[in-house]
């Protein structure tokens, strides 16, 4: 049996639910080791009812319940799965009843405790349900769902680390493209393009590019027709999922000479995220990373107003939160992506991020690329 699969059963036999209805795509994906196609996700779809669901139980393996405009998609799912009809081009249907009635399928006429996504699992999805089935009682387990998933199985460490190649990529390629004259859609556009190539196949993958004083926005980079001009700052925060599991990565540039200002500011962010790194260990609160972080900002005169960081999997920002108030503790098997920054209204501003695998002998980067002007 898969890990992933194990590691849910226990939730569930923890949560005393005789049966759940996974809804969120990162349960599904874990529970069952299908992931949306990106092209289509997030989206509208008139043929499908969204989420995709998955049927778990605590004593028996999970069953996927696919509509069959994505059967394409599900063809390398491990798991057991049922298509059912929710597209035809002749036969008029009602998406959420035939999502019900596949649920009704497995789950059968009555349920004393069922779990469940709050969050997720829509209204309307859940009433068709029960016009199928008699519950009992709704579980939510969303909590347990997300806490489960901390952790990361060495399989997933290895995922992430191939999603952090690809980031490394991205910010080698916007290191050695972006060049005065060039747009920045193109830089991000190629750069798109290289991690492509390099995989051997199409994913989602976020690049935020922003170039010049607009850099000392904290978020929103998206990459326009503005013209990359000799000494600007170019900031690059790339996201790329690949294999149903994520990276993140920040870095700063300087087209050209860095000036004085550049490499002082520079210094400060490197050392606030290298002092971060070196803090967040197995037992260790989540706000004492923030605040070594933080602190190494503060002491050179600046602040940021964001997150020191977050953890990292199968969703882009999953717990822990790095923050000033977040008790959660660092565990080992954690993986982390710590951002500190520094932006100046006017000029521009640096932030670096890295990825790494939380381990007590010592952590693990996981994206190699080094922060450098």
């Amino acid at each position: 049996m898969r890990f992933q699969t194990a590691r849910t059963q226990d939730v569930l036999a923890g949560a005393g639910v005789e049966s759940a209805l996974l809804s969120s795509a990162p349960s599904v994906a874990y529970t069952g080791g299908y992931s949306p196609s990106w092209e289509m996700w997030p989206g509208y779809n008139p043929y499908v009812p969204e989420p995709v669901l998955c049927c778990a139980w605590p004593d028996r393996d999970p069953v996927l319940l696919l509509p069959n405009y994505y059967a394409p998609y599900g063809e390398a799912c491990p798991i057991e799965i049922d298509v059912f009809p929710t597209y035809s081009h002749t036969t008029p249907l009602d998406q959420v009843a035939e999502v019900a009635k596949a649920a009704a399928g497995r789950l059968g006429s009555r349920v004393g405790r069922l779990g469940y996504e709050a969050r997720t699992l829509p209204a309307g999805t859940r009433e068709a349900i029960e016009s199928h089935v008699t519950v009992s009682q709704w579980v939510d387990i969303s909590e347990a769902l997300e806490r489960m998933r901390v952790v990361k199985a060495p399989e997933e460490i290895d995922a992430i680390r191939r999603a952090s190649e690809i980031a490394d990529l991205i910010q080698q390629f916007v290191k050695d493209s972006a060049e005065p004259g060039r747009r920045e859609i193109d830089v991000a556009a190629e750069a798109i393009a290289a991690a492509w190539g390099q995989a051997g196949h199409r994913f989602a993958i976020l690049v935020q590019l922003s170039s010049g004083p607009a850099t000392a926005a904290t978020g929103g980079w998206e990459p326009g027709e503005r013209v990359i001009a000799q000494g600007d700052l170019i900031c690059t925060d790339t996201a790329p999922w690949l294999g149903g599991y994520w990276s993140d990565t920040c870095n700063g540039i300087v087209v050209g000479e860095p000036a004085a200002r550049h490499r002082e500011i520079f210094a400060i962010v490197h050392d606030a995220l290298e002092a971060g790194i070196a803090a967040a260990r197995p037992g260790v609160a989540a706000q004492v990373v923030d605040e070594t972080c933080r602190s190494i900002v503060r002491a050179a005169g600046f602040d940021y107003p964001h997150h020191s960081g977050h953890g990292l999997g199968l969703a882009h920002t999953e717990p822990p939160r790095i923050t000033p108030d977040s008790t959660e503790m660092i565990e080992e098997g954690m993986v982390l992506a710590l951002e500190p920054g520094i932006y100046i209204e006017g000029w521009g501003g640096f932030r670096h991020e890295h990825v790494f695998a939380v381990y007590g002998d010592g952590n693990e980067l996981l994206s190699q690329f080094a922060h450098t002007l």
